[in-house]
């Protein structure tokens, strides 16, 4: 299999955080699950968002890092 990264995540790599790609990918991929557990450990507890809410506070949080951005 043959992964391509975009510039921005080939520094990680380039700098010797990690061996190869498939190392990064794994430990972004725990990190992925770490989220969804806790996701559905909030759902669980009935700790859950509108999904207007929802979809402002992501829109929101986009223009933020876009602004950050420059």
């Amino acid at each position: 299999m043959t992964i391509q990264l975009r510039p921005k995540h080939q520094h990680p790599i380039q700098s010797g955080a990690f061996r190869d790609p498939k190392e990064m990918l794994a430990e972004q991929s725990e990190a992925v699950a770490a989220k969804i557990a806790t996701g559905f450990a909030q759902a669980e507890r009935g700790e859950l968002m509108d999904g207007e809410d929802a979809i402002k506070m992501m829109r929101q949080r986009r223009a933020e890092r876009l602004k950050a951005q420059g």
